[in-house]
């Protein structure tokens, strides 16, 4: 009986393990980044060359071992001579982290004060939705 048992445990965590990592191909990091908006712009080359591109770089990254997503954003000096002759001072790097709400096998979903975010993985999109307008957008990304 032991025996048995024993066998049914090795396998319940080999199996298990192997279930687990299969959700998101046993990574543990996925990196969304060189994002464009949909359906405005139909490639990240297009978008960067745009007069909207105002990033170096906009990226997020979901841990699933952790359970979050950090937010990194790295604006264009650009951008910033323009926000700070408006009297808007803006550091060059912004980096926030927050934690994930839900997920599946094929979405993960964060929120971030008014802004939700639904990560599709398999379409490597992100819809956005701010909560107090209501407004959303969809971005298409390459992933890592």
């Amino acid at each position: 009986m032991k025996k048995l048992f024993s066998l049914i445990l090795v396998l319940g965590l080999v199996f298990g393990g192997v279930a687990g990592a299969a959700i998101f191909g046993s990574k543990d990091i996925i990196l969304f980044h060189e994002c464009y908006d949909l359906p405005k712009y139909n490639s990240y080359k297009t978008y960067k060359n745009s007069t909207d591109n105002d990033f170096d770089e906009w990226s997020l990254e979901i841990n699933l071992k952790k359970n979050i997503v950090t937010h990194t954003i790295i604006w264009t000096d650009k951008f910033i001579a323009a926000m700070q002759s408006r009297g808007t001072n803006l550091r060059k790097i912004q980096i926030e982290t927050f934690p994930i709400i839900s997920s599946s096998s094929r979405f993960v979903g964060a929120q971030v004060g008014e802004w939700e975010y639904t990560f599709d993985i398999k379409n490597k999109t992100i819809q956005t939705f701010h909560i107090k307008y209501k407004s959303i957008t969809n971005k298409k990304c390459s992933i890592d």
